[in-house]
C-alpha cells in the first residue's frame, strides 16, 4: 500500500499547471455544472434541432466563460488562488442546490437576507439532498489543492496574467457580440435570468451588498415629518398602548378570515375584527417587505435606497415621544428600529414555549406582558412573528394544532406532498390565529 501511494504520488507530481490555466479549468466546471437553470431558462423558447440554437449556445458559453476568467482571474492571485477557486466552487455549488430545488434567483437582496439570517433558521435549509449536492464540489476542492503549479517569478506571472486578462476580454467580447442582439433580449425580457449566473451572481451580489453596507455605515438617514405630540401629557388620562404584530408569510389565500376554503382561523372570526384581504408586501423576503412598511414610501414608491436611507416610522414615533419596543422572534427588525428599545426572544429560554434553537410565538405574548411593567407611558409595541416561516413549517407550531393531517414534517419539501405541505402550513396559520386571538385578549384586560 505504501509503495502504490509513493508511486501515485511520484506520477502525480510530473503533472503541474500554470495558475491562468487552472482558473479556466474551474471556470469550465462551474458553468456547466452549477448553471442549469440559467441554461434551461436561456434556451427554452429554442428548438436543439435548428443550427441557430447551437451556434448561439456555442457564442454564449465562450462569452460567459471567457468573461468569468476575467474576473476569477483579477482576484484569484498569488497565494490565495487556491483559496479563492475553493470559496467560488462551494459558494456555487452551494448557489446552484438553492437555486434548482427551490426556485430562488441570487439577486444582492437574496444576499442580504442570507448573511442576515441566523443559525436557527439556516439550518433548517440543510438536509441529506443538499450534502450530497455538496459532493460535486469535493473533486474540484481537491484538485485544486493538490495539482502543482508551475513556479514563475513576480515579474513573469505578471506579464502571462496580463496578457491572459486581455485575451479573455477579447475571446468574451468577440463571442458576446456574435450572439448580442438575441442574448440582450433575453436579458431585457427575462431580468432574473441575469441572477441565475453562477458565480457571476456571487460576485456581483456579495461586491454589491458590502459596498451597500460601507455606505450605510457613514450615513445618516433623512428624518421622518417633524413629529408632534398628539396625545397631551395628563395625569388623568390613561396611557395609550398600541400593538403592532408583524407576520411572516401568512397568505391572505390561506387565511380562513379572507375566503379560504378552510376556516383555519376559527379564533378570529369569532371577534370583531377588520381584515383587509388585498394587502399586499413589498418583496419575499424579510429582508425587503420589513423595512418598506415602516417606510413612507411603500410598495407603490418603492425605493431601496431611499428607504434604508430614511427615518422609519418607528423612529419617527419615537421622537414623538412615544416609548417604542421592538420584541422579535425572528431575524431581527432589518434597521428600522436601529437605536430604540430591542428584544430578541430567541435569546430566552422557557421550556414550555422553546426547544431547538426555537419559540414559539407565544412567547411574544409573554414578553408583552414583562415589557408592560413599571412606570405608566404611551407605548408602541411591535411583535415580529416567525409566523408561518418556512420551510419547516411543522416547527411553527405545538402539537396542539395539528389539525390538519397528514402534514410535512421534512425540513426538504420536495420529500411532501402538495397536499402534506398544505397542511403543514394551515396547522401554522391555525397556530397564528391563536396567537392573535390571545394578544387581543390580553390587551382587553389593559
Amino acid at each position: 500500500m505504501s509503495a502504490l501511494m509513493t508511486t501515485w504520488r511520484a506520477f502525480w507530481a510530473r503533472f503541474s499547471l500554470r495558475s491562468e490555466t487552472l482558473i479556466l479549468l474551474v471556470t469550465l466546471f462551474l458553468m456547466t455544472t452549477a448553471n442549469t437553470n440559467f441554461w434551461r431558462t436561456l434556451l427554452a423558447q429554442r428548438s436543439f434541432s435548428e443550427f441557430g440554437t447551437w451556434r448561439f449556445l456555442i457564442a454564449i458559453f465562450i462569452a460567459l466563460t471567457a468573461l468569468h476568467f476575467l474576473a476569477i482571474g483579477i482576484f484569484a492571485i498569488g497565494r490565495g488562488l487556491r483559496i479563492v477557486l475553493s470559496v467560488l466552487v462551494v459558494l456555487s455549488t452551494i448557489t446552484a442546490y438553492h437555486m434548482q430545488h427551490y426556485g430562488i434567483v441570487l439577486d444582492p437582496t437574496m444576499v442580504r437576507n442570507v448573511l442576515h439570517t441566523d443559525w436557527h433558521e439556516a439550518r433548517e435549509l440543510l438536509n441529506a439532498d443538499m450534502f450530497v449536492y455538496l459532493l460535486l464540489a469535493v473533486v474540484p476542492v481537491i484538485f485544486v489543492w493538490s495539482i502543482n503549479l508551475q513556479a514563475r517569478t513576480f515579474r513573469r506571472a505578471l506579464v502571462a496574467r496580463l496578457i491572459s486578462l486581455g485575451v479573455a476580454l477579447l475571446v468574451g467580447v468577440g463571442a458576446l457580440l456574435f450572439a448580442y442582439q438575441d442574448f440582450g433580449s433575453a436579458m431585457r425580457t427575462q431580468k432574473g435570468i441575469r441572477y441565475m449566473l453562477t458565480p457571476g451572481n456571487v460576485i456581483w451580489s456579495l461586491a454589491r451588498v458590502a459596498t451597500d453596507d460601507l455606505r450605510a455605515a457613514s450615513r445618516v438617514r433623512d428624518p421622518a415629518e417633524p413629529a408632534q405630540r398628539v396625545l397631551a401629557p395628563d395625569a388623568k388620562r390613561k396611557p395609550t398602548l398600541l400593538v403592532l404584530v408583524v407576520g411572516e408569510t401568512a397568505r391572505a389565500a390561506n387565511f380562513g378570515l379572507t375566503g379560504y376554503t378552510r376556516m383555519n382561523t376559527p379564533e378570529l372570526a369569532k371577534l370583531d375584527v377588520i381584515t383587509f384581504p388585498h394587502t399586499t408586501s413589498c418583496g419575499t423576503s424579510t429582508e425587503v417587505s420589513v423595512p418598506c412598511m415602516f417606510s413612507p414610501y411603500g410598495r407603490a414608491n418603492y425605493d431601496e435606497d431611499k428607504i434604508r436611507n430614511h427615518e422609519s416610522l418607528l423612529h419617527l414615533v419615537d421622537r414623538a415621544g412615544v416609548k417604542v419596543s421592538w420584541l422579535d422572534n425572528q431575524s431581527g427588525c432589518k434597521g428600522v428600529c436601529d437605536g430604540l428599545d430591542f428584544v430578541d426572544i430567541g435569546q430566552h429560554q422557557n421550556a414550555e414555549l422553546c426547544s431547538e434553537g426555537h419559540c414559539f410565538d407565544e412567547i411574544l405574548l409573554k414578553n408583552l406582558q414583562q415589557k408592560l411593567t413599571g412606570a405608566p407611558q404611551d407605548r408602541f409595541v411591535v411583535l415580529h412573528q416567525l409566523g408561518n416561516h418556512g420551510p419547516a413549517y411543522f416547527r411553527r407550531y405545538p402539537d396542539a394544532f395539528k389539525r390538519y393531517m397528514p402534514a410535512c414534517e421534512n425540513n426538504d419539501l420536495g420529500k411532501c406532498s402538495q397536499e402534506q405541505i398544505v397542511n403543514a402550513y394551515d396547522n401554522a396559520i391555525s397556530y397564528t390565529d391563536h396567537v392573535l386571538a390571545q394578544t387581543i385578549a390580553y390587551l382587553k384586560t389593559q
